[in-house]
């Protein structure tokens, strides 16, 4: 069985900047994006790294004039690769999905605007549903999520303070179960086992302005920030 942290090798060297890493361990996958391309190491023993962008559908040049790109796969369905773009003056330029590494479709609308109050070069993150490969959140100043049926159906799970109304935290943002601060850097699922033994999914936000937490899939949302400083 191959082991990368035992023997690390060397895949980019030079004044290469290497925007994301998207690793899927179960089935020894890494990518990786860079300020060009983005990369896949599939064969730790013949260290081998392949373009899959280079003469992809659509044209590299989605890729190549990024300022950012945000990586993530799949663990249910390591064929599923996900990047979200920024665009050169920091804006969101779309989400892509490749199944097959070679042919990239932008599977996000006009009505998807994660990035309305923060620029995509400042913070930003994926996370798709360990259940279902074709589901997806991306965040940004707020969280949409993606659910592929026929084509992707989004919805936003989420509020920032702007959209609240910042200039009465106490009475339209702290009390809203919709409030996520804007700034989003991560957003983590894991799994939760009550007292009955019943198992729910559980996501974590981390952003600019604290934690937050919600185990009924963004119905409603809780700010665990108490203690932190």
């Amino acid at each position: 069985e191959e082991d990368w942290a035992k023997d690390p090798i060397l895949i980019a060297a030079g004044s290469v900047e290497i925007f994301d890493i998207a690793v899927n361990k179960e089935h020894s996958l890494l990518y990786f994006a860079a300020a060009d391309s983005i990369y896949k190491l599939s064969s730790f023993s013949s260290k081998k790294v392949v373009n899959i962008t280079a003469n992809n559908t659509p044209s590299s040049a989605t890729f190549t004039s990024a300022s950012r790109i945000y990586l993530k796969t799949s663990v249910e369905n390591p064929d599923y690769l996900y990047a979200m773009v920024i665009n050169s003056s920091g804006a969101f330029g779309g989400l892509y999905l490749t199944t097959n590494q070679s042919e990239w479709k932008n599977i996000t609308t006009a009505t998807v605007l994660p990035f309305n109050y923060n620029k995509g070069t400042t913070c930003g993150a994926i996370c798709v549903d360990e259940n279902y490969a074709g589901s997806v959140y991306i965040g940004g100043s707020s969280i949409y999520k993606g659910v592929k049926y026929d084509g992707f159906q989004w919805t936003k799970s989420s509020l920032n303070e702007h959209e609240l109304g910042a200039t009465n935290y106490m009475g339209n943002v702290y009390c809203s179960s919709s409030f996520i601060h804007s700034g989003v850097n991560d957003i983590v699922q894991t799994k939760a086992t009550d007292e009955d033994g019943n198992v729910s999914d559980v996501f974590y936000v981390a952003t600019n302005g604290g934690v937050y937490m919600t185990d009924d899939g963004f119905a409603t949302i809780q700010n665990i920030n108490r203690g932190l400083n």
